[in-house]
């Protein structure tokens, strides 16, 4: 999985023209589909690294609509949960893998981007969780608990990692269990153990 921003491709005043669409586009690699693509010689050799043109080779590739400006993608240790932090966006893009997988394999699209899918964003996105300005990375403590360091708020958010109840799905502010204060605007962090 990768964040990337500037689904708009703007290339001047990029600050400002790159934040035009309320959503940005991340990959989705199917890494084992890469490595067959290479073995069977659909990779073009430059310099000596074998480059794959993902829209000559279908089911290398695909993109997922997530929150705009994206920087952290983060994996909880089940491998179910994938958690976009969206420094643009006050909340967390949850992505259920198991729904990524069938959205693929039934070919859940909307549509495509330079001839690569992007998967239904409410075929695979379990919500988005309010954690406040400027989330960037998320991690995970093992007994379903995330944390998200906030860029803008100067804080680390604690919330409840899926499934949810019901009353939570409704409003999801209900998931998150402490806000911690730091002494600066945080970027990575790491849960020990």
């Amino acid at each position: 999985f990768w964040t990337s921003y500037n689904t708009e491709m703007a290339h001047d005043l990029l600050e400002v023209n790159a934040t035009q669409k309320d959503r940005d586009l991340c990959a989705v690699v199917n890494w084992k589909a890469a490595a067959q693509a290479v073995a069977d010689g659909k990779a073009q050799d430059m310099a000596g690294v074998p480059v794959i043109d993902p829209a000559k080779v279908p089911g290398v590739i695909y993109f997922v609509p997530i929150g705009k400006s994206p920087h952290g993608v983060d994996t909880d240790p089940s491998g179910k949960w994938i958690c976009y932090g969206g420094k643009l966006q006050p909340s967390v893009t949850v992505v259920n893998f198991e729904k990524l997988q069938a959205a693929i394999n039934s070919k859940t699209f909307d549509g495509d981007f330079r001839s690569i899918p992007i998967i239904k964003y409410e075929a695979v996105v379990e919500g988005e969780v309010p954690v406040g300005l400027g989330p960037l990375h998320t991690q995970f403590d093992g007994v379903g608990n995330a944390y998200t360091s906030m860029f803008i708020d100067s804080n680390i958010t604690k919330w409840k990692l899926p499934p949810w109840t019901d009353d939570e799905k409704k409003d999801l502010n209900k998931v998150v269990l402490d806000k911690m204060p730091t002494h600066v605007s945080t970027g990575h962090l790491v849960v020990a153990g």
